[in-house]
């Protein structure tokens, strides 16, 4: 076969097709076409806060798994209050859980006493020294030794500070408190759905233009923009049918997910945890291009809107329907009604004559 031979994508026109190039470039369209999409409906998701944005990971530490304790609490506060980010995430002004903020107005009264800031530079630089002591320094010279306790001094003489605290005491009195991780679940699924609510909000005007393109092509019987507004919104309608697939998935009960997907990993068969997932999203888009083809763009609406224009519905010459056959292509314009014996038009289901319909 010659790599220019014609490559066919539909069956309504039998006097139109792509050639292999044209087809290769659809396909490249396609690609990046829904690479703008996926992008533009994460920018447009983005825009609204998400669980992990509304209680951190610095937060879920202190009060949800507790790993702020009593030996290393100090030294939590410590890095909080010396780190000095470059640039401040997009998160730090999306909505976040009230605890969250109180822990944050507590330390900054900290971070905003110089004295306090300048005994928490003074612990890091010492632990900076006591960790760069050689075996020399340590065993023979005691200096380690020496470092270690004017630390624990500075630990202490930050503990006793009335802000450091009210700081501890915050953190332990609200520790491993169930409310918590009840209102994370309420926000996971609040954010389940205006995520899709936001994601439709960018995907239907999309859909929309896409499908009033489809529909004036065929209604012209343009048969390369019938092509590429098919293909192109069958790629758009691909992120709403993911969005849709994981709104469910938000819904169902996580705990048989996790039971089989635990079970496949301590059995060493992950891999059919994918395979299924991989079946899932074949049948998915199966089932969606099914539907557009036989229920959105199906023959029989194509073949009528060339009837109603006096074309043939096999070819598109412009044709008589007083006549049996398309002189062109010798598609058989009319039928005899089995009911009345008159001829009526083929194509319709009902007779033009006595009305009934065809069985």
């Amino acid at each position: 076969m010659k790599i220019t031979q014609g490559f066919k994508l539909i069956s309504r026109s039998k006097s139109f097709s792509l050639n292999l190039f044209s087809f290769f470039i659809l396909i490249l369209a396609d690609i990046f076409l829904a690479n703008i999409i996926f992008y533009g409906l994460s920018e447009q998701i983005d825009q609204i806060t998400n669980e992990y944005e509304y209680f951190p990971r610095k937060y879920r530490q202190a009060f949800i798994q507790a790993t702020w304790v009593e030996n290393n609490i100090i030294s939590k506060i410590s890095d909080d209050v010396l780190d000095k980010p470059i640039y401040r995430e997009k998160a730090f002004h999306k909505k976040r859980h009230p605890i969250c903020d109180q822990l944050d107005l507590r330390m900054d009264v900290v971070k905003n006493t110089p004295a306090l800031v300048q005994l928490f530079e003074q612990r890091k630089r010492l632990q900076t020294i006591y960790q760069n002591y050689d075996d020399y320094q340590r065993n023979k010279l005691n200096l380690a030794e020496t470092t270690y306790t004017e630390i624990q001094d500075i630990t202490t003489q930050i503990g006793k500070d009335p802000a450091v605290r009210d700081l501890i005491s915050f953190v332990f009195s609200n520790q491993n408190d169930k409310t918590h991780g009840d209102d994370i679940k309420a926000y996971k699924r609040a954010f389940a759905v205006k995520r899709a609510g936001y994601g439709l909000l960018f995907l239907v005007p999309i859909i929309g233009l896409l499908y009033f393109w489809n529909h004036r092509s065929n209604k012209k019987e343009r048969n390369l923009s019938i092509i590429i507004s098919s293909h192109f919104m069958l790629v758009a309608l691909l992120p709403i049918l993911f969005e849709l697939a994981r709104l469910i998935l938000e819904f169902l009960p996580n705990v048989l997910f996790k039971t089989v997907y635990d079970f496949l990993i301590s059995s060493r068969l992950i891999s059919i945890w994918y395979y299924l997932v991989i079946i899932l999203m074949v049948i998915g888009i199966t089932v969606l291009i099914w539907i557009l083809q036989n229920k959105v763009f199906t023959q029989k609406r194509y073949v009528r809107n060339r009837i109603q224009k006096s074309k043939c519905a096999q070819c598109g010459l412009k044709i008589n329907y007083e006549y049996e056959f398309c002189p062109n292509c010798g598609n058989h314009l009319l039928r005899n009604c089995k009911h009345c014996g008159r001829p009526t038009i083929q194509g319709y289901d009902h007779c033009q004559h006595c009305g009934r319909q065809e069985t």
